[in-house]
């Protein structure tokens, strides 16, 4: 049944009430010819306040709960013919955020980001800033602090790739929660492991808690590694960002293999999926020993006196880093015994987080 009474021919402009749910209008047109068009659109802030999280199932909910929900911070960029067009147009930008009283301010500086970052030509000079609110990018736009940059016009830029030691639990949430490009990525790698035969989820190791984390075990961590840095790689990419240069060290190398083109993400899947399998493989019949690494900042043949001094166990140099770090590896009581001779001695030594 048609409410005619609540219906009003508009004769001029009338503010339109907010109510609870979404703000929807019809729009029709009827046109010269005899064409019929008609629109239905929505109030956007609906729309952007309900797609503020992923939405994939297995990843909301622990994921969501574990992000630090403070304003981030933003980077706006200023571009500009030369400098002093890009010292005006801070001072211009300066002056219009005094002025202004936005009823949303989070929201308002997310949209000036956006249309400052990917919304306006990039000339060659440029100055950016990274702000949490109005006040701190007022203060970063002042002019004595100000200092806008020439572009360089082909940047060289190298990618080092990590091996085993630096995962930590909680890693690549944020990335995760903030980029769809990086989310997608982990969820196609995933895919790649389960048709492997991998019995885990990445996600699902991802959101696990300081407590219940697997990440410093040898199968969990050679894949998540490498996953969440190929990611990374795929989420620069998709900004214009790639590398001239690629290095890696030790299990980093397949991720830095997929970077330079020579690996497909599922052949580094399948790569680092059985690695990780035959490294932390239970052999039947043998009594399991506690190993360990430790990175030190000596050379092998200064590390090699220190090691003759360990007697907890046996313990021997692994990787040559370079001329002034070299890892070793061995028994856990031999490698922490060495990690103590050499602190004594002032000298560089971390335990690396793996069960080697």
């Amino acid at each position: 049944m048609l409410l005619f009474h609540l219906i009003q021919v508009a004769t001029n402009l009338d503010s339109w009430p907010r109510l609870n749910g979404i703000r929807r209008a019809s729009i029709n047109n009827f046109g010269y010819g005899g064409a019929n068009a008609h629109v239905v659109i929505e109030d956007y802030q609906s729309f952007l306040s309900s797609t503020k999280h992923i939405t994939n199932a297995s990843i909301t909910g622990n994921l969501s709960e574990n992000i630090d929900q403070a304003p981030s911070s933003k980077v706006y960029v200023l571009s500009a013919k030369d400098e002093q067009a890009a010292l005006k147009m801070a001072s211009d930008l300066k002056q219009h955020l005094l002025e202004i009283q936005p009823d949303d301010e989070r929201r308002y500086l997310d949209n000036l980001a956006y249309t400052l970052g990917q919304r306006r030509t990039r000339f060659p000079w440029v100055a950016s800033h990274s702000a949490r609110n109005t006040m701190e990018l007022v203060q970063a736009l002042d002019s004595v602090k100000m200092k806008p940059a020439k572009a360089i016009e082909r940047p060289k830029i190298g990618f080092v790739f990590t091996g085993q030691g630096a995962q930590w639990w909680a890693m690549g949430r944020e990335l995760i929660e903030a980029y769809p490009v990086y989310k997608q990525s982990v969820l196609e790698a995933e895919g790649y492991l389960r048709e492997f035969g991998c019995q885990w989820s990445l996600i699902d190791e991802l959101t696990r808690s300081p407590e219940t984390t697997n990440v410093n075990e040898l199968a969990y961590s050679t894949p998540l590694c490498a996953v969440l840095q190929i990611s990374l790689v795929r989420l620069l990419a998709s900004w214009g960002i790639k590398p001239q240069a690629i290095t890696s060290h030790s299990s980093g190398e397949v991720a830095a293999a997929y970077a330079a083109g020579a690996l497909t993400l599922r052949s580094a899947m399948a790569i680092v999926f059985a690695r990780g399998q035959v490294a932390g493989r239970k052999i039947p019949g043998v009594i399991e020993a506690s190993g360990g690494m430790v990175a030190t900042g000596l050379g092998p043949e200064a590390l090699e006196k220190y090691i003759a001094r360990v007697t907890s166990g046996q313990v021997m140099v692994a990787c040559l880093n370079s001329p002034s770090s070299t890892t070793a590896s061995g028994d856990a009581a031999a490698v922490e015994e060495l990690e103590s001779l050499l602190k004594q001695d002032d000298i560089f030594a971390r335990r690396l987080k793996i069960n080697a």
